[in-house]
């Protein structure tokens, strides 16, 4: 029985259909949805241009404590933006968690007996992932629970 799942989301398309299905799945088993966002302590991509209108450049340090706070409000806007688009009243959490992002979504999967793991099958770094492996990959193999990829 699928009672807990959990949306690995980065703002991309694939984990915006991956958060999609995982709305249905939940509607259907009556199940408790978690979305993560695993931010990084860089700015770079969407986070810069964050920083740039919510911070003046010169409390923008290359690291610190405004970093980790950027990169915080980054994830949770783009978890706001992606579950305001779904239209639901299912009753989504929302987590935001820092570092390696393959490593934090199996870390925190398996803290919190996840039965399912919905994701897309490519995030914003598509050329990344190709030449790295991508996150998607690495953590379908280290997962115990059902895992779902979405293209």
């Amino acid at each position: 029985m699928i009672k807990n799942i959990l949306v690995p989301v980065d703002g991309s398309e694939h984990s915006g259909k991956a958060l999609t299905l995982a709305v249905d799945i939940t509607e259907k088993y009556d199940a408790i949805l978690s979305v993560l966002f695993v931010a990084s302590h860089e700015i770079d991509g969407d986070m810069h241009h964050f920083a740039a209108t919510e911070y003046s450049s010169e409390y923008i340090p290359k690291y610190g404590r405004v970093v980790r706070e950027v990169s915080e409000e980054v994830g949770k806007s783009t978890i706001k933006r992606m579950i305001d688009k779904l239209k639901t009243n299912v009753v989504i959490k929302s987590f935001v968690l820092f570092g390696d992002p393959a490593k934090q979504i199996v870390e925190y999967s398996m803290n919190n007996n996840f039965d399912m793991i919905v994701m897309g099958s490519r995030g914003l770094s598509d050329i990344k992932g190709m030449m790295m492996g991508s996150v998607s990959r690495r953590v379908r193999q280290a997962v115990e629970c059902t895992f779902v990829s979405i293209k």
